[in-house]
């Protein structure tokens, strides 16, 4: 099998143009040659800033995508620990991407954004005004997190969840997956080819 991880070391996660196109060529690779993928999600969306702009990070991203939604190999996916934004459609978690099977450890946090960028988008103003701007903030973001960005409520109600697991279970039930989907078989409509982003 081939395997796509995030390294949430390096800039927390987040995919880079880099970044981007290697996964971009890897997936290409694994399904010319019938490769199943394991993709283990740990990422906080895009990189930002005007160097990743400037070096094309849209075009590589939508190369990812692609490849993601050509490849016809079976594909599982482990959430580790946070999938936020663009991440989630660049490493293929949400649905409609193709993705045979997506697992979640109990831990995660998956959404738009974080809880305290969450906090400070809708509670700026707030926070600014308020007596004491950090235990305000602490409060806020404890409150959101108990609630909005609970991992269990998260997974449960996300359409892209199929199951919670313990991660001491991954790789028997990544086992499990993988030989439930040996014989998968996927049928397309003909044509020429698709129009990939170069």
């Amino acid at each position: 099998m081939g395997i796509v991880a995030n390294q949430p070391m390096i800039f927390g996660g987040a995919m880079t143009c880099e970044s981007s196109w290697k996964q971009a060529r890897f997936i290409r690779f694994c399904d010319c040659f019938n490769i199943p993928l394991v993709i283990f999600v740990d990422t906080a969306a895009y990189a930002p800033g005007s160097e990743q702009e400037h070096g094309g990070i849209i075009r590589h991203g939508a190369k990812c995508l692609y490849a993601l939604c050509e490849a016809t190999v079976p594909r599982v996916e482990v959430v580790t620990r946070k999938a936020y934004g663009g991440g989630n459609l660049g490493m293929g978690v949400i649905p409609g991407l193709a993705t045979d099977l997506v697992l979640a450890w109990p831990v995660v946090e998956a959404g738009v954004m974080g809880a305290k960028e969450s906090v400070m988008l809708f509670y700026g103003q707030e926070i600014f005004k308020a007596e004491n701007p950090e235990q305000f903030l602490a409060e806020k973001i404890k409150e959101y997190r108990d609630t909005v960005a609970n991992p269990l409520m998260t997974i449960s109600a996300g359409p892209a969840f199929e199951d919670i697991i313990e991660p001491r279970e991954t790789r028997k039930r990544l086992y499990d997956a993988l030989e439930l989907l040996k014989g998968k078989k996927v049928f397309r409509q003909p044509k020429k080819h698709g129009n990939i982003p170069l």
